[in-house]
């Protein structure tokens, strides 16, 4: 991997962020997610170009917010195939919004519909 290289893809773990968020989640709910470590969830964020540090903190809060479970790590990767867009997954989640995506959904309605 060449670290001058902005668009090569990456793969970070977000150690510092996830114990922000979590930590911040402890004070709001006054409890210990550490309860709840073996429901927990490994994220990973794929974008197609790299995301600010807020832009990665209000996913990981969206994630929160839907699935209602703990995370124990968060990835992120910037994959500059994805065209534009992002996608999030974890054991239990997946979404999707890339360029990719959309043109490979295009394709297949237009090999399914088009007739030559």
């Amino acid at each position: 991997m060449n670290d001058d290289n902005p668009d090569e893809n990456r793969e970070h773990f977000e150690d510092e962020l996830l114990g922000k968020i979590m930590l911040n989640m402890m004070n709001d709910e006054g409890t210990s997610l550490k309860k709840e470590q073996n429901q927990s969830e490994m994220l990973m964020i794929t974008s197609a170009v790299p995301l600010t540090d807020e832009e990665k903190e209000r996913i990981v809060r969206k994630f929160l917010d839907i699935t209602k479970k703990p995370l124990r790590r968060i990835t992120t990767v910037v994959d500059p195939s994805l065209i534009t867009g992002v996608r999030i997954q974890s054991e239990s989640y997946y979404y999707e919004v890339t360029g990719k995506k959309t043109l490979k959904e295009l394709r297949r309605h237009l090999d399914r519909n088009w007739h030559y």
